[in-house]
This record gives C-alpha cells, structure tokens and sequence, in this order.
C-alpha cells in the first residue's frame, strides 16, 4: 500500500456548508494515481 498526496479543490456550498470534490478534484487525484502507477 502507498500513501499518495494531491492538492485539490473542495468546493463548499454557500446555502448550507456542505464540502464537496468537484469533476477537477476528481481528475487530480486520478493523475496522481496514474502518475504513481506508472500508466500515464
């Protein structure tokens, strides 16, 4: 098991403060995956 950082966004809703990861967050982490996996 490896233990991978990424930076990404966490979108927040203004009407009731739920956090979320958008499509961009999302596809961050999947590059650092990949990245990782060697499978660019």
């Amino acid at each position: 098991m490896a233990e991978l950082t990424v930076d990404v966004p966490v979108r927040r809703c203004e009407a009731c403060d739920f956090e979320y990861l958008d499509d961009e967050a999302e596809q961050l982490k999947h590059g650092a995956i990949c990245r990782h996996l060697g499978v660019l």
